[in-house]
């Protein structure tokens, strides 16, 4: 599998579980714990090589969400305050390429699998939640590419 530059032209998808989004008089909204990840890189696979995004899915209950990288990468300058509560930096956000091939951890493999990665790394349980959210409100514009339980 070889290493592809993700264009902010690319559309990215999410599989997203029960109870990751509320659906209201109709309008979907997804929670910024659908983009919960334990070393703060939440995953997405890009379109690019993702021409199916049913297959994003880890079960058939789940639904996957839509965002794009560029508006991905519009979620730069999250700050970084030090003790004194003064902005001191600002964490860049990228999509980048990370294929899955025989993990160790049991993960399948996929071509087309990507993380969202922040310069630096983001130590920080208070700004990953802003990521998230901000993550969340991109996928509030686009909702369901695939509806959960389909086909």
């Amino acid at each position: 599998m070889s290493v592809i530059h993700i264009d902010d032209s690319h559309d990215l998808y999410r599989s997203v579980r029960e109870g990751e989004y509320t659906t209201r008089n109709g309008q979907i909204t997804f929670s910024a714990s659908a983009f919960n990840d334990r070393d703060r890189k939440p995953s997405v696979d890009t379109s690019a090589l993702r021409t199916d995004p049913r297959a994003t899915r880890k079960s058939p209950e789940q639904g996957v969400a839509k965002l794009t990288a560029v508006e991905v990468r519009k979620t730069s300058g999250i700050p970084i305050r030090n003790a004194a509560g003064e902005q001191i930096a600002a964490h860049e956000v990228d999509v980048v390429h990370r294929p899955i091939k025989d993990d160790p951890e049991g993960e399948p493999d996929n071509d087309a699998h990507c993380q969202v990665e922040c310069h630096p790394v983001m130590d920080h349980d208070k700004r990953f939640k802003r990521l998230k959210e901000a993550l969340a409100g991109i996928a509030n514009k686009y909702g369901w590419v695939v509806q959960p339980g389909s086909p």
